[in-house]
């Protein structure tokens, strides 16, 4: 019987901690905590396009990618735990976008639309529908496309014209699938 050699690298021996399943829950409080209160205070992140609208790329009342991807993680921490405190905040979420009506369509802007897809499925809520059925539709009849076929990766300040990037499969090609 081969025995192999792995004491030596820290990379091939065995862990020698583990964070405890109420350490690791403390940090992913702390880590929730502090991206939904998150704020610009000083306006160094908001993005200013010359239709006069100014996006705030940092706080966690905006519509985006990295909440989309914020979203996501909370979903899937709610199914392993069952905690009803990120699940309200991810319904709170996207109730208070929907009051505040919808947002440019482009590939980023899609990437929450994974996380409504999957409450929607639990809950059945008829609101979330609309905006699913919309959003759908659009990616897939009128979403700028390449020469190719793919999603062009367009955003709230660029168009990216024939560029198709990796991260695009995320955001929107999931939620389609």
């Amino acid at each position: 019987m081969m025995v192999y050699p792995v004491k030596h690298s820290p990379l091939l021996r065995q862990p020698e901690h583990f964070i405890a399943r109420d350490e690791l829950k403390a940090l992913v409080q702390k880590v929730t905590h502090n991206l939904v209160n998150i704020k610009d205070e000083t306006g160094e992140f908001l993005l200013r396009l010359d239709d006069g609208r100014v996006i705030d790329t940092k706080g966690w009342a905006g519509w985006e990618w990295t909440h989309g991807v914020g979203l996501y993680g909370m979903y899937h921490y709610y199914q392993q735990t069952g905690d009803q405190t990120m699940r309200k905040i991810i319904d709170d979420w996207f109730a208070d976008r929907f009051a505040e009506g919808a947002t440019t369509k482009n590939v980023n802007t899609m990437a929450p639309f994974l996380t409504l897809a999957y409450r929607y499925e639990e809950t059945r809520n008829p609101a979330y529908l609309p905006w699913l059925e919309t959003w759908a539709e659009w990616a897939m009849n009128e979403m700028p496309r390449t020469d190719h076929g793919g999603m062009q990766h367009i955003t709230l300040a660029e168009e990216n014209h024939q560029q198709m990037w990796d991260e695009s499969r995320m955001r929107a090609g999931r939620t389609w699938a």
